[in-house]
């Protein structure tokens, strides 16, 4: 949420951690300082209150980023925006009920504790202190306004503030740490012996009539999907770049427009006071002209007078902007001041502003010799691309109707290239993208033979395709699946002979024989584990999960037994279980276990109460 984001400004998308609840939180800022709101397009509403289809898009793009960041070694391509959007918008769903909530309860966040955020957030800081132009420029990076986002924190702290309050009631009673404490610090001593698996797996042989009949009998198993092998053609930018080249006197006038730009673009800090409309505008303006000619601190008195309370706080500086940032009226102003200046009153449609001129930096001029190589590639480029949408028109209008795509080839200068076989679950190579297999296994190019529509790989790389090879379903050779279905019978051999043994031992046990004395008669290792803890150690976590589930022996041990992962089975002995006591912990234990439980009732509360709201809240998603 935003809170994360003040924190690391990894993305704008982050988690609200309230005990063991986590929300997922998009978060967008696509409102202006300078700009009042306009309606846009729906894609949900809760309660009457809309949910944009640009929020719902911004979320899918930030998700979907997510992912590509964590799993860094998938193409974009196979991520299916459509498949993200459900879960996202339900996320948005249940995040907009919880905000209107906020708001039924009049929880307002006051603008100084938001302010006092802003300037205690370390990603806008350097050496300590608030940097106004690292807050612009990270706030420009992330897509928000000052604006914007300042509203958006105030917004989320006080859905922060209700769940604080929600999750605030939960409490742990002395009796239930005591419980937790005898659970989380209990005890437990046992025997167990291990039957492992290699021996017999080592002499277990299977018939060769028992795999042909597995084999027949289990075909459905071994059945591969259909599949296809397509030809196709491709274009792309990178196969154009060979055909273009690039005058030196192009790269001149290239690099001649880029120092003119420059030399406009010099970047501009400004500070402003905002007095938004109403009936006082005009004598708050007079009072404030007045005391600015008197000479007063323009800093000072935008945080006496300015309604922007995103900046109000900070000396009313909106940080560094480029030319074409700001509303017209406002860059116009500031064409005529020069470097501490105050302009007059500038009208924009948030209200009235005066500006003072900050700074300005004027841009470096690189020389032509360092960026001839730049600026080839740039143009380069930009020459293939241009020459690719011809061609791809080309390649469409060629390939409409081809009875194959030999003439299309011949015609562009391209050659036929051919696929690996790959099923709708899609493949190597170009089958890697989900509009090649939706079109490959489309009616179209399956069932009627005609060529693929222009396929978009990437903005700068297109395929058609035909279908070369129609594979059909169809059941693998036993020569293939011969390995699989031997190991596959061997080992149920071999957990059938484990299971008969350990059922005779655990007999045994019952009868009043020990883990010890059956260990010893079968030349088995045995293990004895006193005093053993829930966590920590190096036993395996199935063997201890198992011994802390099994039911506490009474006047004789319990005994049972599991498999582990690697097919040896081990027999358990339970000969003791002492229960953890409270009074034994230290203050500090105590007041964990205190906090772990009362941590989860106030999780089952916040539980509760979202459902309630989700359930009673009038919900209309509008998009598929």
């Amino acid at each position: 949420m935003l809170q994360n984001f003040r924190d690391n400004m990894k993305g704008v998308t982050a988690f609200l951690l309230v005990g063991i609840i986590i929300i997922p939180f998009a978060l967008f800022g696509v409102d202006s300082i300078f700009l009042s709101g306009s309606s846009v397009e729906k894609a949900a509403t809760v309660n009457g209150e809309p949910i944009s289809k640009l929020r719902l898009q911004q979320a899918v793009a930030i998700r979907k980023q997510q992912i590509l960041n964590r799993f860094q070694d998938i193409s974009p391509e196979l991520i299916d925006d459509q498949q993200l959007q459900g879960p996202v918008l339900n996320e948005l769903v249940r995040q907009k009920a919880l905000q209107i909530e906020a708001k039924s309860h009049d929880i307002v966040i006051p603008q100084k504790r938001v302010y006092q955020a802003l300037l205690d957030t370390e990603a806008f800081q350097t050496e300590g202190a608030f940097d106004a132009e690292k807050y612009d420029f990270l706030l420009r990076q992330q897509g928000y306004t000052p604006n914007s986002y300042n509203a958006l924190l105030s917004e989320e702290m006080a859905v922060n503030q209700l769940i604080r309050g929600i999750t605030g009631t939960g409490f742990a009673t002395a009796q239930e740490v005591a419980l937790l404490a005898g659970l989380a610090e209990q005890k437990r001593s046992f025997y167990y012996l291990t039957i492992p698996a290699k021996d017999v797996l080592e002499q277990t042989e299977i018939p060769e009539e028992a795999l042909v009949a597995f084999y027949e009998e289990n075909q459905t198993r071994f059945m591969t999907d259909e599949q296809v092998i397509v030809n196709y053609l491709e274009l792309s930018t990178d196969m154009l770049l060979q055909e273009v080249t690039v005058d030196e006197a192009v790269l001149r006038e290239q690099y001649e427009q880029e120092v003119a730009n420059s030399n406009a673009a010099a970047s501009r800090r400004v500070a402003h006071i905002l007095i938004e409309p109403g009936n006082n505008q005009q004598s708050l303006l007079n009072e404030l002209v007045a005391k600015l000619k008197a000479g007063e601190d323009f800093a000072k008195l935008a945080s006496q007078y300015s309604m922007d309370y995103g900046t109000s706080e900070i000396g009313g500086d909106l940080g560094f902007s480029r030319p074409g940032d700001l509303p017209a009226k406002l860059e116009v102003a500031l064409d005529a001041l020069e470097v501490g200046q105050i302009s007059g009153p500038v009208a924009s449609e948030a209200g009235t502003h005066i500006l003072k001129l900050l700074d300005v930096k004027e841009a470096a001029v690189i020389a032509f010799e360092e960026r001839r190589d730049a600026l080839e590639q740039t143009i380069r480029q930009q020459l293939a691309t241009e020459l690719l949408l011809g061609r791809i028109d080309k390649l469409r209008d060629l390939s409409y109707n081809a009875d194959s795509l030999q003439g299309t080839a011949a015609e562009l200068g391209l050659d036929v290239e051919r696929s690996e076989a790959f099923s709708r679950q899609g493949g190597a190579g170009i089958a890697q993208y989900p509009a090649v297999v939706k079109a490959a296994f489309g009616e179209d190019v399956l069932e009627n033979g005609y060529t693929s529509e222009v396929i978009e790989l990437s903005d700068s790389r297109v395929v058609v395709l035909s279908l070369h090879e129609r594979l059909p379903a169809a059941v693998k050779p036993l020569s293939i699946v011969r390995a699989d279905i031997e190991a596959e019978l061997r080992q149920k051999v071999v957990k059938e002979q484990l299971l008969t043994t350990a059922e005779q031992y655990l007999q045994r046990l019952n009868s009043g024989e020990t883990i010890e004395d059956i260990a010893k008669a079968e030349k088995l290792d045995w293990q004895v584990s006193l005093d053993t803890r829930r966590v920590g150690g190096n036993m395996d976590g199935s063997l201890l999960g198992y011994v802390f589930a099994m039911q506490q022996p009474d006047k004789t041990p319990s005994n049972g037994g599991l498999f582990l992962e690697n097919n040896d089975y081990v027999l358990v002995s339970l000969s003791k279980v002492e229960q953890g006591d409270i009074s034994k912990l230290s203050r500090d234990q105590r007041n964990g276990l205190k906090a772990s439980s009362a941590m989860a009732s106030a999780g089952r509360e916040f539980q509760s109460y979202q459902k309630a709201l989700l359930d009673e809240a009038e919900v209309s998603l509008l998009v598929q």
